[in-house]
């Protein structure tokens, strides 16, 4: 029985003659070549076939298993995971870390500010475009606000280094 070679199918959005472009990869296993690639040609218009030569091709079977009885004396009943503060990971159990669940919350909670201060400058102060944003002024100089504090800490940490400190030269 005669079985197929594996193959990666690429498929691109660009039409050619009205059918997109499609390229096909055969992955031949030969334990002798590095790799090489040969292009098979052109069947129909827009779908390129190719072959892939290669030893990193080639399906290796699992090492065999080996099956280990314990002894009869020490058998042991399952022990409950324990807790502490350092495994609150995700598990099987709970597939949703604390991480994300910060995340989402910090989502929701710049999606309602944006939604709730831009409804309210819109229908209550009649702002429209940019204005109706809640406290866009304020959200235009944070940049240069975090640019000035970055400087600061910067020429800070110099001045301890023995650097130049960005102030006046001493007299």
């Amino acid at each position: 029985m005669t079985q197929n070679p594996p193959t990666l199918t690429y498929i691109n959005g660009d039409k050619l003659q009205n059918k997109p472009r499609m390229s096909v990869f055969k992955l031949k296993c030969d334990q002798g070549k590095d790799h090489q690639l040969t292009m098979d040609g052109e069947k129909p218009s827009g779908h390129y076939q190719f072959t892939l030569t290669s030893k990193h091709v080639c399906v290796q079977k699992p090492p065999p298993a080996t099956h280990t009885t314990p002894p009869a004396h020490t058998t042991q009943a399952p022990q409950p995971p324990q807790t502490t503060a350092s495994n609150h990971h995700t598990t099987k159990d709970n597939p949703i870390s604390l991480g994300t669940i910060l995340d989402v919350c910090v989502l929701l909670l710049i999606v309602t500010y944006l939604a709730a201060g831009t409804s309210f400058m819109y229908f209550k102060r009649g702002a429209r475009g940019k204005d109706a944003l809640p406290n866009m002024v304020f959200w235009i100089t944070v940049p240069g606000l975090i640019k000035e504090g970055c400087m600061f800490i910067v020429t800070r940490v110099k001045s301890l280094r023995g650097g130049h400190s960005g102030g006046y030269e001493s007299l």
